[in-house]
């Protein structure tokens, strides 16, 4: 759902930008569909829980980044405040996933560092996207319609 949102979302930008956010949200939604095919357990096939782990990282390192660029972009002409926690929320991410290669026992908080701030992020641009929308009731005559 995070790379259809990025693709339908990717007409607001131009040139470049489009190509590289249209580039990610592939990526992102190929590595997802990788991870649920194969399995991430300890008993399975090695060439299973490496393709697991490798769409995993791909995924989540595309989704922050689409995060950052977002938080980046000025011509989108977002609120300041979106646009910082945006870039925060995505370099979070980032860094959590850096430091889940620092421990296998540690490994798993930070992995879900790295997937629960975009997940955050979604959330917060998809209620954004909505709350611009929301309307005024109609009134006609000083009577609500």
């Amino acid at each position: 759902m995070f790379a259809t949102a990025v693709v339908l979302l990717a007409r607001l930008v131009e040139g470049r930008t489009r190509r590289v956010a249209l580039t990610l949200a592939i990526a992102h939604g190929v590595a997802f569909v990788l991870v649920g095919l194969f399995h991430g357990m300890a008993d399975a096939p090695g060439y299973s829980l490496a393709i697991h782990v490798g769409g995993a990282a791909v995924g989540i390192l595309c989704a922050n980044t689409v995060a950052i660029m977002a938080g980046s972009l000025r011509s989108l002409e977002l609120p300041t405040a979106y646009r910082v926690f945006s870039i925060a929320v995505g370099v979070l991410g980032l860094l959590s996933e850096a430091l889940a290669g620092m421990s296998a026992r540690t490994a798993g908080v930070f992995e879900r560092g790295g997937v629960y701030s975009w997940l955050l992020w979604s959330v917060v641009t998809g209620a954004a996207l909505l709350a611009r929308y929301v309307r005024a009731p109609a009134v006609m005559e000083n009577v609500p319609v």
